[in-house]
């Protein structure tokens, strides 16, 4: 959640927090406007899921390298329309992997943390033949699509006017 000049930009996660606690909300938009600071304690726990869901994440990049495919990564946080318009251009280019690719508007902003083009054409044709995928090796051995990357996906579906005005 952050806010912006006239409106506060929610993400994917945000609409995950808010289906599982309404309270969270609350006080995440209390952060996000300037009504009280972010909580300074981080959990442990959570700290270490971060750490392997990264280890797990570049080791799956390595994989996809080491095969041959064509990989660029956007993990690095900054500007978000920056980011945005990044992730287009490689799609655009028909790159094999975008890692942490980021999708956004006024309203919503979200990142998918592989993305990969496939063989057969998208419904949005001046994208590119992208799909999103995450790899989760403690639960599946192939790659499959996660409830973010179906919201996403979703998502994508509401928006897209919006992202093919931005690929002419």
């Amino acid at each position: 959640m952050k806010k912006s000049v006239t409106s506060v930009r929610l993400s994917a996660s945000d609409l995950s927090n808010h289906l599982a606690c309404r309270h969270l909300t609350v006080l995440d938009l209390d952060v996000a406007t300037g009504g009280r600071s972010a909580p300074a304690w981080i959990s442990p726990d959570a700290q270490i899921l971060q750490e392997r869901g990264i280890a797990h994440e570049e080791a799956y990049v390595e994989h996809l390298k080491s095969t041959g495919l064509v990989v660029v990564s956007f993990r690095e946080f900054g500007n978000d329309e920056v980011l945005v318009a990044k992730t287009l251009l490689a799609m655009q280019e028909g790159l094999d992997v975008i890692v942490q690719a980021a999708f956004g508007d006024k309203d919503w902003f979200g990142r998918v943390d592989v993305l990969r083009k496939v063989d057969r054409p998208s419904a949005h044709s001046a994208t590119g033949r992208m799909r999103s995928m995450t790899a989760s090796s403690h639960t599946k051995r192939r790659p499959q699509q996660s409830s973010n990357c179906r919201f996403t996906l979703t998502w994508w579906e509401r928006r897209k006017d919006y992202f093919l005005r931005q690929c002419m």
